[in-house]
């Protein structure tokens, strides 16, 4: 198997499938499904990639059906979405889409009973591949960006939500109750091959009750609170929530030819093609290790306002919140440079949002406390020097509708 991982690294790609449908056989002959089916999903990649697409579609179902075999199928949502690439080369779409629908449920499913941490790191690492991949899916063969921007607010979402009850207690007994009975139940539908895009949901919302049983009151109540009051927000409502002059712009980094930035206002939905993955977190590393180290970074920041910022604006906007992705949590897009090397914070009010999720949650919460009536505020300062404090020497009225 690693002699294949090496000769595909080369692009010895013959070789590779050949050394992977060996690791197969000898795997198959010792009744190890995991490793046979470890190796028949490498071949898939191969034969993808010399665009053999039925005999790749013949070895990914082989390699699903022995990673179900397997006691643990943790590899599984993977292979699904690596089938789904497949029917997509094969023109088959909408079998592509239910199987990423498929990937991203049992993935979740995964993630609900993780047994470590570590095992729960990675089912999150492969949630990110199958998201991806299913956002390529809506973007450049579906050639929607509501779909897409759907997708990875989906994603960001769980992701959230994980992270804000992560410190919450979960039960932790080794008594295997009812819902657990019922949690590895549904898993077990999940991973069945044919599922439909409505049978997954369906089994879904199932998941999400059994779930609830297993945990603590509380646990269940800030869940359902965090991961639905419960579903992503759509393009259109954020749209909504837009003012006239204000533009959202969430950045999704890809390691493929393009990384992408919705541009999104009141009026329109723009998808803007940027560089990949690799090329803008170099960029962004350099940029921030001279601002730590105290240089001067203002050619940097002018380049990464360049690569990330003029591309993805079409308009002069007075406002703008930034979704950043990866590194660029770390960027400070504010001290960036603009066309005329001055601090991007200097043209424009500047906000940022770990999603247009969240962004829709606090501006519905704004919305809902703002004043039904007008509000004038007055202020004043005493002239410089002078005794007589009630002399107003300037003033400015502020008015909130």
């Amino acid at each position: 198997n690693q002699a294949g991982l090496i000769a595909q690294q080369k692009g010895d790609l013959s070789s590779a499938a050949k050394y992977f449908s060996d690791t197969a056989d000898v795997a198959r002959k010792a009744a190890l499904p995991r490793m046979e089916a470890s190796a028949l999903y490498y071949a898939a990649k191969v034969y993808q990639t010399q665009g053999k697409m039925i005999r790749a579609n013949a070895f990914i179902d082989a390699a699903i059906a022995q990673q179900n075999r397997a006691q643990e199928a943790l590899d599984l949502p993977l292979y699904i979405a690596e089938k789904a690439e497949i029917e997509n080369a094969l023109h088959h779409p909408a079998k592509a889409n239910a199987l990423f629908v498929q990937a991203t449920a049992l993935t979740e499913s995964m993630l609900v009973n993780a047994p470590s941490s570590r095992v729960k790191s990675a089912m999150i690492e492969t949630m990110g591949t199958v998201y991806l991949g299913h956002f390529r899916l809506a973007l450049t063969t579906f050639h929607s960006p509501a779909k897409a921007f759907q997708i990875v607010e989906s994603a960001r979402g769980r992701t959230l939500a994980d992270t804000l009850l992560s410190h919450r207690a979960t039960p932790s007994s080794d008594t295997v109750t009812p819902a657990d009975q019922e949690i590895s139940r549904i898993q077990a539908q999940l991973r069945r091959p044919g599922n439909s895009e409505a049978d997954t949901k369906r089994l879904q919302v199932k998941l999400d009750h059994a779930y609830g049983s297993l945990v603590p009151v509380d646990y269940a109540r800030d869940r359902a609170e965090v991961t639905s009051s419960g579903k992503s927000v759509s393009l259109s409502v954020v749209q909504n929530d837009l003012s006239p002059g204000e533009t959202l712009i969430e950045y999704v980094l890809m390691d493929e030819a393009h990384s992408y930035a919705f541009e999104i206002t009141k009026a329109h939905v723009q998808v803007h093609p940027l560089p990949p993955r690799r090329e803008i977190e170099a960029l962004a590393q350099k940029y921030i290790k001279s601002v730590r180290a105290k240089e001067d970074a203002s050619d940097l920041a002018k380049l990464l306002f360049q690569t990330l910022v003029t591309p993805a604006l079409t308009s002069h906007p007075e406002s703008v919140t930034v979704i950043p992705d990866g590194v660029l949590h770390v960027v400070p897009f504010a001290a960036l440079r603009d066309e005329n090397n001055q601090y991007w914070i200097n043209s424009v009010q500047m906000a940022s949002s770990p999603s247009a999720t969240v962004f829709h949650r606090l501006r519905s919460v704004e919305q809902k406390s703002a004043p039904t009536k007008p509000f004038l505020g007055v202020a004043f300062s005493p002239q410089e020097g002078s005794r007589n404090v009630g002399m107003i020497s300037s003033s400015r009225e502020v008015s909130f509708g």
